[in-house]
């Protein structure tokens, strides 16, 4: 389309200001003086009008001049680039890590019932999903299943979303689920109930803590100061082992009861004293004993704050 046509009127005939007058007898003198004077104004009045016309034409014409073409490129503001602030994760601090919500938790004591422990792969599962629904109940949340898994090399099923690649000799906690080796279970614990439920707490302790977020932050305090080998790394690890005996502690101790009795609990107390593997890079060996007191340390209440102790106790009360 071409720009906007021009907007001027049509020309209008060529202006008569006056009719001809007819031809006859001469008029006076003084009616031609007046005729005359007449004629003066009408002149003086089309010139007026003329110059009015001619003005209102040129503004028109300047107007459609400087009316946008439709089919022009539209002018272009300035574009302002917006760069996105980047900000930095801040390193997670022990304060950081005591104060975790995990950590002032109440719990509550459960309606369960739990079948008889089984050492059949399929007995375990079933007394597996029985205790991990009790769990969930004492933390008052949904627990994403525990898997008991026999297979060659020792993988874990993906279903859990551990790796499915690398063995798994114990138990693992990965996104979609928890998996347990039922090989490495029948020769750890038997034919006892208080090793089996020690077992699986311990699972749903490190549950809570890597859903809540507790678990990524130690690692990064870990990383920060060098590594696992460090004195300061291996002083955090060991705090996340006593932490993480009271919390499975604090979960069988609301139980008892409610799906295992005081013996079991203490069979399980003893049984906290055996994960003593802390980090090959450490060259630390925990101490059973301590271990066993920060687990009735956890089952003696019903709240999860003596746990955060772990991260302010002295060092020599650690495992």
């Amino acid at each position: 389309m071409t720009g906007p046509q021009d907007t001027r009127p049509d020309q209008y005939p060529a202006f008569v200001p006056y009719e001809p007058h007819p031809a006859g007898p001469r008029q006076p003198a003084g009616l031609s003086r007046r005729m005359q004077i007449a004629l003066v104004v009408l002149i003086t009045t089309v010139a007026f009008l003329v110059v009015a016309a001619v003005a209102a034409v040129a503004i028109l014409a300047v107007g459609a001049a400087t009316k946008p073409d439709r089919t022009a490129a539209p002018t272009l503001e300035p574009a302002t680039l917006h760069v996105p602030t980047i900000t930095t994760p801040a390193v997670p601090t022990v304060n950081q890590v005591r104060f975790n919500a995990i950590l002032s938790k109440t719990l509550s004591a459960p309606a369960c019932t739990l079948p008889a422990w089984s050492t059949t792969l399929g007995g375990m599962q079933a007394f597996t999903d029985a205790a991990n629904d009790c769990f969930g109940r004492v933390w008052g949340t949904r627990m994403p299943r525990i898997t008991v898994f026999e297979s060659t090399g020792n993988l874990a099923p993906a279903s859990t979303g551990c790796p499915t690649d690398q063995p798994t000799l114990g138990f693992w906690v990965c996104s979609g689920g928890s998996a347990t080796n039922y090989t490495s279970m029948v020769s750890s614990i038997g034919s006892q109930l208080g090793s089996g439920i020690e077992w699986l707490a311990r699972i749903a302790a490190i549950r809570v803590s890597f859903d809540g977020g507790q678990r990524a932050d130690v690692k990064a305090l870990v990383t920060q100061v060098g590594g696992s080998a460090t004195p300061l790394g291996t002083e955090y690890l060991r705090r996340q082992a006593a932490q993480r005996a009271c919390l499975t502690g604090g979960i069988l101790g609301m139980m008892v009861d409610h799906g295992i009795s005081r013996a079991d609990l203490e069979g399980a107390a003893a049984a906290a004293a055996l994960w003593t593997d802390l980090d090959e890079a450490t060259g630390h060996t925990l101490a059973g004993p301590a271990l066993t007191t920060w687990f009735n340390r956890g089952a003696a209440v019903r709240t999860t704050s003596p746990c955060a102790d772990a991260w302010s106790a002295p060092v020599d009360q650690l495992p």
